[in-house]
């Protein structure tokens, strides 16, 4: 399956000083999955896409751009049934930061390099304990919960996705983040691929950010 992660736009609405222009760029974090038997499947062996922008210069409040580094496709092994996205935006403060998080995006696409295995146990320890809460059920474990209720399998799989996208931000956090979110894309449903907007603030910063999934074969 391939898939296209667009970032159509960035606005801002206010920048982070009234001083000077901000210098903006962003990073995309990527991971799919789907759910057999009671177990998770990621989508490839690298686990996740990741990519860094380009750094905007001069933006002053009311611009409007659509970034350079755009359009990323990304080829999963097989059919894969749900997407996590995170959005992560920078205010250019230090070079030193972008230098490094260019490092820190290149790591986490590497097996060796990053400890994948801790990150998905913790977030499968997590899902099965939120669908417990909020069900009001008792599963020891996935399997357990799919097999009983088989209607939970898109909230889990998409909920275990969404944490193992929350759990690389925070790796990626930095002096420079204006702020992050992330978002589950359920591959099924009909709409996943229709445009969403998402607020950053932080900095004193305000700014606005679209993203659209679509599916190209």
């Amino acid at each position: 399956m391939e898939l296209k992660i667009e970032i159509p736009k960035i606005h801002c609405k206010r920048t982070t000083s009234e001083i000077t222009k901000d210098e903006i760029y962003y990073g995309i974090i990527a991971v799919g999955g789907k759910i057999r038997d009671g177990v998770f499947y990621m989508s490839n062996e690298t686990t996740v896409y990741s990519k860094l922008s380009e750094i905007t210069k001069k933006v002053k409040k009311g611009k409007t751009w659509r970034p350079v580094v755009n359009d990323h496709l990304i080829e999963f092994e097989g059919d894969i049934e749900a997407l996590a996205v995170s959005l992560v935006l920078y205010e250019k403060d230090r070079g030193d930061i972008y230098d490094r998080l260019k490092e820190q995006f290149e790591e986490i696409i590497q097996p060796e390099r990053f400890n994948w295995d801790e990150v998905i146990d913790e977030a499968k320890d997590l899902i099965i304990k939120d669908v417990n809460d909020n069900e009001k059920t008792d599963f020891a474990d996935i399997l357990a919960a799919v097999t009983t209720r088989p209607t939970l399998t898109p909230m889990i799989l998409g909920g275990f996705l969404f944490k193992v996208a929350k759990k690389v931000v925070k790796y990626l956090r930095q002096d420079d983040l204006i702020g992050s979110v992330t978002d589950s894309f359920d591959l099924n449903t009909d709409g996943f691929d229709l445009p969403r907007e998402y607020a950053f603030r932080g900095h004193k910063g305000k700014y606005q950010v679209g993203l659209k999934v679509t599916q190209l074969s």
